[in-house]
């Protein structure tokens, strides 16, 4: 992949992988899905020579599992998946003490 091949590939499908990053992470956490196609994007030109299927599906497919791993870390989601919202969480635990 070439500098130009990759900055076209970029402008093309930028938005689209933030709203799909958006959809996983929800879209309370904007900043955290632009991270994690920004870094899609950057593990592509560093791969560029491996990557073996289409660059849109490899950046899709890598945006994907970055956001995955946000959510695994429990930073912004409950074990089920919702948003979790700190500021309650706390208010609820000064109450218990």
């Amino acid at each position: 992949m070439t500098e130009s091949e990759y900055t076209e590939l970029y402008t093309a499908t930028w938005k689209k992988t933030v709203n799909l990053c958006k959809k996983l992470l929800g879209t309370e956490y904007i900043a955290d899905a632009e991270d994690c196609a920004q870094e899609a994007f950057i593990e592509l030109w560093k791969k560029r020579e491996a990557v073996t299927v289409p660059a849109e599906q490899w950046v899709n497919e890598t945006a994907r599992r970055k956001c995955l791993q946000v959510r695994e870390l429990g930073q912004r989601y409950d074990q089920w998946g919702m948003p979790l919202e700190m500021e309650g969480v706390i208010q609820c635990a000064r109450r218990l003490k």
